[in-house]
Formats: C-alpha cells, sequence, structure tokens
C-alpha cells in the first residue's frame, strides 16, 4: 500500500467525507501549489487541560468538547486556502502521514448518536480549534467586558476579535482571551460560512492522534484548481 493510499484508508463510518481530501497530509509543498492549494501556519494552539474543542467559538457556548483526549502540549494549526476560501484547517499532535482515520466523537456522545459526533457546527462564520480552559476564558472576558458597560452589551467579534483578524486578512487569528495567561484560540473562517463540518482525528498506526482535521467541503479530491460539482 502506497503512502497515498494509507493515508485514506477510513472506516465505514466516514463513507460521507470526501477521503481524498485527507491526502492533503500526503502531499508535499510542491504538490500543494501545483493543486492551488496554499498552507498559512498560523501558529501554536496551547493545549492544557488535554480537553480539545473543535466548533464556532463565537457561538454554541455549551458545545461538548472532543472525546479523545491529548497530551497537553503546543500543536501548531494550519489554515488551507483553496477556491478563495479557508477550504480546510488542521492542528498537528505528531509528524508524519495518518494511516487512518476516525470521526472525532465529542464526550456526550451516546453509542454514536449524539446530533454533533464527528461535526464542527458553525453559525457565526468561524470556526476554532481551541482547550477547554481557553474556551472558559473567553467566557469570563465577555463577564468582564460586560460588567465594565452600562448597558451590558458585548459583541465578542466585533469588540475584540474583528481587530485581531484584520491584519491577517480577515481569515484568521490566534485569539489571546486573557492576557495573563497563554492559552490561545485558533480562529479561522469556515469556507462555505454557517453550517455543520466533519471534523477527524488522523492516527498512526498504533492508534495515537497525529493530527486533527476540518473539512470545510470546499475542495474535492483535494484539488483547489476547480470547483467542487
Amino acid at each position: 500500500m502506497s503512502k497515498e493510499e494509507a493515508a485514506v484508508e477510513s472506516d465505514n463510518d466516514l463513507q460521507d467525507v470526501d477521503k481524498a481530501n485527507l491526502s492533503l497530509f500526503s502531499f508535499s509543498d510542491a504538490d500543494l501549489e501545483q493543486r492551488e492549494i496554499t498552507p498559512v501556519e498560523i501558529g501554536s494552539v496551547v493545549v492544557q487541560s488535554g480537553q480539545v474543542r473543535v466548533s464556532d467559538p463565537l457561538a454554541y457556548p455549551d458545545f461538548p468538547a472532543l472525546k479523545r483526549r491529548v497530551p497537553p502540549g503546543r500543536y501548531p494549526a494550519r489554515i488551507y486556502f483553496a477556491l478563495g476560501r479557508v477550504a480546510a484547517a488542521s492542528m498537528r499532535l505528531m509528524d508524519g502521514i495518518p494511516v487512518s482515520w476516525e470521526l472525532a466523537g465529542v464526550e456526550d456522545d451516546v453509542d454514536g448518536q449524539a446530533q454533533y459526533a464527528g461535526l464542527c457546527p458553525v453559525d457565526a462564520g468561524m470556526a476554532g480549534f481551541m482547550d477547554v480552559d481557553a474556551f472558559a476564558q473567553m467566557k469570563r472576558r465577555v463577564a468582564k467586558l460586560r460588567a465594565e458597560r452600562s448597558d451590558k452589551s458585548v459583541n465578542y467579534y466585533n469588540d475584540v476579535i474583528a481587530t485581531e483578524v484584520a491584519v491577517n486578512d480577515e481569515e484568521w487569528t490566534l485569539h489571546q482571551p486573557m492576557s495573563d495567561s497563554d492559552l490561545n484560540v485558533a480562529i479561522f473562517h469556515s469556507g462555505w460560512g454557517d453550517g455543520v463540518y466533519p471534523v477527524l482525528w488522523g492516527l498512526s498506526a498504533e492508534g495515537e492522534a497525529m493530527v486533527l482535521f476540518v473539512d470545510f467541503t470546499v475542495m474535492e479530491d483535494a484539488d483547489g484548481r476547480k470547483e467542487p460539482e
């Protein structure tokens, strides 16, 4: 089996996922350029608790963490541009090419039937990777802003995020909710905007998590040269 074939070998649960897009992790920079896919490194996400959340950070305040835990550390996040949009995003836990993939279940997923098991919900046009403690800090920042204002109104995007994404072509930011903490949130536009998008773990031969991946369904066949049919 070639590396490319191994990289897309998946369980039947992934039948609705464009498995060809998972081949992104077997491509060289030259391959990506040829396919008109532009990767952008946005910095490392700090994981403190081992619990990771993948969702719209400006919505779904009670969205659960992923069921699979990861070791605390700093993990590089990358977004992939194609067809004028953020087509996909990843957070790397380990170098190498995944040999299998699984949908990223959430903590309250019962027998695989949770509404958003294996999905990233978006309702404010943005998605993100974050430690659950970092998201808790965002909530505390909202509370702090409300306490400082007579009308108690807070729009986190307009009041906080907008100036940060403005320096990155309005596309992404590595947001630090509290200045006295290293915890941060990788925030990026979500392909077509609001909706639900597949979230997957890429696994090693030993079943260890190598990469966390969100596909915004912008591309087909991991090719940024043609619009999806």
